[in-house]
């Protein structure tokens, strides 16, 4: 079931029972809430009466929540695939295609939008920019190339989102490397080794990471230099770390 509640009271508006089961999302936007299934089904919802809009095969299993943007639902797969779906009837403007390793982490890192451009992680390691509009390639970077004698070893999935502030991207990879690209290009300024598949977040000053380990570092955003570190929750499986005020949750 999807429900949507009210943010001030947490009272019940709608309840939608789709039938699947969801794996990937919600995602929300533009008068939309769309969600993924284990089947390979994506379902959107109308946001204010949760009538069920349309429904369409996506060919892949879907872990990561959808995004809405453009007139656009672009949902990410796990057989390596970015798919455009239009938001009026579900039917396909364009998609793109990684290659996939043979032995992957279970997870996806939600595809992120910035002005025009989509920007997404895959498991081999890089991280491409589409246009948003027509799905054309406008970069790729390689954060970590595979390495090791074992497909143990040789995993760098890039399994969390990333994350973009003003022209700088931010992305952190499993048994890979923390890194800063440069929007316009790709171009990798600096790079820090790190294992992480849970995520990061930025501000003006840092970036905070939790690691594959459930540590939180901080470095500095503009040369990856570690500021501190806090490894209280060891092997806790905490979250990505979210920004509330000066406080890291």
């Amino acid at each position: 079931d999807v429900k949507a509640l009210e943010l001030a009271s947490g009272r019940d508006l709608w309840r939608a029972s789709t039938g699947l089961t969801l794996s990937g999302g919600p995602g929300a936007g533009e008068g939309l809430v769309v969600a993924g299934a284990s089947s390979g089904d994506l379902v959107a919802i109308d946001a204010q009466t949760g009538t069920e809009r349309w429904r369409a095969a996506v060919g892949g299993e879907v872990l990561a929540a959808p995004v809405v943007s453009g007139g656009l639902v672009i949902v990410r797969t796990v057989d390596g695939r970015l798919r455009a779906l239009r938001t009026g009837d579900g039917t396909e403007a364009w998609n793109y295609e990684q290659q996939v390793p043979r032995l992957t982490l279970r997870g996806n890192g939600a595809p992120v939008i910035s002005g025009d451009m989509i920007i997404a992680g895959f498991d081999n390691g890089k991280v491409i920019a589409l246009s948003l509009a027509t799905g054309e390639l406008l970069w790729t970077a390689t954060v970590t190339p595979p390495h090791g004698r074992t497909e143990l070893e040789r995993l760098v999935d890039i399994d969390s989102p990333v994350r973009v502030a003003e022209q700088d991207v931010f992305v952190v990879g499993y048994q890979g490397r923390v890194a800063m690209l440069a929007l316009d290009s790709g171009q990798i300024w600096w790079g820090r080794d790190l294992s992480s598949h849970r995520g990061l977040v930025a501000d003006d000053a840092y970036l905070y990471v939790t690691t594959a380990d459930s540590v939180v570092v901080a470095l500095r955003r503009r040369d990856g230099t570690e500021v501190w570190r806090q490894d209280q929750l060891l092997r806790r499986s905490i979250t990505a770390p979210a920004l509330v005020g000066d406080t890291l949750v």
